[in-house]
Formats: C-alpha cells, sequence, structure tokens
C-alpha cells in the first residue's frame, strides 16, 4: 500500500513539472508572436504597411519555427484557423489592404494569446 502512495505521488509530480514545462515552453513561443502582431496591427492602421508586413512576417516565422511544439502541445484545429488568417495576412499585406491586414493581425494575436493562455500555470489548467 505505502508503495502505491510514493507511487502515486511521484505521478503527479511528474504530470505538475510536465504542466509547467508547457506553460513555460507555450509562454515563450506564443507571447513574443502576440506582440509583433498587435504591433504590426497597430503600424498598419497608422499607414506604416511596409513596416507592419515586416513585423507580420516575423511573427509567422515564429509560428512556422515553433509549429511542431505548438502541435505537441495544443488542440490542433486552432491551429489550421492560425495557418489560414497567415495566409489571409500575406494576402492583404500584398494587396496593401491596411484595414483588413490590421484586422487579421488582431484575429492572430488573440489566437496565439488564447493558446498561451490556455497553457499557463493556473489551477483550472492543472486539473
Amino acid at each position: 500500500m505505502e508503495k502505491h502512495f510514493y507511487l502515486g505521488v511521484g505521478l503527479l509530480a511528474l504530470l505538475l513539472i510536465f504542466g509547467i514545462l508547457a506553460w513555460v515552453v507555450m509562454d515563450a513561443v506564443h507571447a513574443p508572436a502576440e506582440a509583433l502582431l498587435n504591433r504590426a496591427a497597430e503600424l498598419a492602421l497608422s499607414g506604416d504597411m511596409q513596416t507592419a508586413t515586416a513585423l507580420g512576417r516575423q511573427a509567422k516565422s515564429r509560428w512556422e519555427q515553433h509549429r511542431s511544439v505548438t502541435a505537441s502541445l495544443a488542440d490542433h484545429a486552432p491551429m489550421d484557423d492560425v495557418e489560414k488568417l497567415f495566409a489571409e495576412m500575406e494576402v492583404y499585406a500584398a494587396a496593401g489592404e491596411s484595414a483588413h491586414f490590421a484586422a487579421c493581425c488582431l484575429q492572430l494575436s488573440n489566437m496565439e494569446k488564447a493558446m498561451y493562455d490556455a497553457h499557463s500555470l493556473k489551477l483550472w489548467n492543472l486539473l
């Protein structure tokens, strides 16, 4: 009986460690992308599409670079939506549609935030 207790405590500790690790990884991956996308939206609305496009592409590059890590930790349905929005963002950037580009960036920013919020270290996420 005592052996099962320690085994259970060890498994719970291991799950806690994995939960903390997932939180750290998701925060490191998605928080900077969210900031880039928010800044890109601001710049697009202020008329600086060249810098906004560069920031949007930088966020897309971060997404593609960390896609496998995100895929291993997150639900795949939002990932398809994020990729679709990045494709739309590129089309709006090429067309010079600053309002649509900014809206797309803000949607992407909200999705990035939702992804790392879903994996943040909160009691309801550990349950």
